[in-house]
């Protein structure tokens, strides 16, 4: 399932941790896929505290089932 971190106007798939860029109006950008380990320092900075606590809570899910 892809849940959006509206702050930086991106879904992430809650299985696999790949982000991918919205446009204005809500459409996800399919072909701009990048793994969430690979989100750039400024865009971690970037997050609201709701969608910081979301992308934790994703990583945490992924660590516990591994």
């Amino acid at each position: 399932m892809l849940i959006v971190l509206e702050s930086v106007a991106t879904a992430i798939d809650d299985q696999t941790l790949i982000t991918y860029a919205m446009y204005e109006n809500g459409n996800v950008d399919m072909s701009s896929g990048l793994h969430l380990n690979k989100c750039s320092v400024e865009w971690k900075r970037s997050l609201k505290k709701d969608d910081q606590e979301m992308v934790e809570h994703l990583l945490d899910v992924k660590k516990y089932l591994r």
